[in-house]
């Protein structure tokens, strides 16, 4: 597969999906299913980022997220460096500008940032000419982890046109689920998002949204599972939480855990997924987790090829 500079990708850096385009989207799912198959079938794939260097910058812990944009740079040939907030300048003060500005000067042509505060990534991009990847940014958003999502579906459905997709969790801290909205809807699905009122923001309870017409809320999960085609687990974030939103969490589990029981007013052969790290027992029953309904361990396979990808996309589209 040979590096193409594409005129319809304008992207310097990917912030959020908010930016894209459906032309963009099917762009990056296009590339995604070449490399997926590449993958798959362990044919050798052309190392178009030979000579660029990509800097993992992680202020925030992650498995899934670090190691796949860290293989996906590595199978395209890319020089990968990685960097935690454990042992970088930040330990000694060095503030989020100082980090950004001397990676840049290293010679980098993407850097990947994870950071606890939202509006990191857009800080970021303001301070740098090296393009910037958001890799979760506090509460505001994940966008590959949403394009991630949005390919798992497309694959089954082909499209997401009028898909029932239910959301299940703590909506108002999750970064996943503020792109997943964006990235679902723009697509075409039908989304309803559940949860404990404290857990969902104040904004999407109101009547009408004019901005999000195809999202409803819902509080009983037995309403939301019904017809749904998509079913989406979310974490509890707790280390988001400045107060306590919920009594505890096994009375959580009561109510909204996604169980085989619950699963029966769902689409027969719905889909499960969740974008982990996954919490069986609280969010999900361990039964569910690894039932032949779950696409979680798809998920994770398909977030390499995406990330390849991008990294193809923006590497080969901002003058490099």
């Amino acid at each position: 597969m040979q590096a193409k500079h594409n005129k319809t990708w304008k992207h310097k850096h990917l912030i959020d999906v908010d930016d894209l385009s459906i032309q963009d989207c099917s762009l990056v799912f296009q590339l995604a299913n070449k490399y997926e198959k590449a993958l798959k079938n362990k044919k050798s794939i052309s190392p178009i980022l030979k000579n660029s260097n990509i800097f993992n910058l992680f202020f925030e812990p992650s498995t899934r997220t670090r190691a796949s944009f860290e293989l996906a740079g590595k199978l395209l040939g890319a020089n990968v460096i990685n960097i935690t907030s454990e042992i970088s300048s930040v330990q000694k003060g060095e503030s989020l500008e100082d980090t950004i500005k001397t990676v840049s000067a290293m010679h980098s042509d993407i850097i990947i940032l994870r950071h606890q505060d939202s509006g990191a990534a857009t800080f970021a991009s303001m301070n740098t000419n090296t393009s910037i990847i958001n890799a979760g940014d506090g509460s505001h958003a994940h966008p590959t982890q949403a394009l991630t999502d949005a390919y798992t579906i497309r694959k089954r459905f082909k499209s997401l046109k009028n898909i029932n997709v239910t959301m299940v969790g703590d909506i108002e801290h999750s970064r996943v689920a503020r792109s997943d909205i964006w990235m679902l809807t723009k697509l075409g699905a039908n989304l309803t998002i559940c949860g404990p009122a404290s857990l969902i923001p104040k904004s999407f309870h109101k009547a009408q949204n004019s901005k999000l017409p195809h999202v409803q809320v819902q509080t009983n999960l037995k309403k939301a599972l019904t017809d749904a085609d998509v079913i989406i687990a979310l974490r509890m974030q707790t280390e988001r939480q400045k107060k306590k939103s919920i009594p505890s969490l096994s009375e959580y589990a009561k109510r909204y855990q996604i169980t085989k029981t619950n699963l029966q007013v769902a689409k027969k052969n719905c889909l499960l997924m969740h974008p982990g790290p996954k919490n069986e027992g609280v969010e999900i029953s361990r039964e569910v987790a690894n039932s032949s309904l779950s696409k979680i361990e798809e998920q994770v396979a398909n977030g390499v090829a995406i990330r390849m990808s991008l990294l193809q996309l923006i590497y080969t589209n901002s003058g490099k």
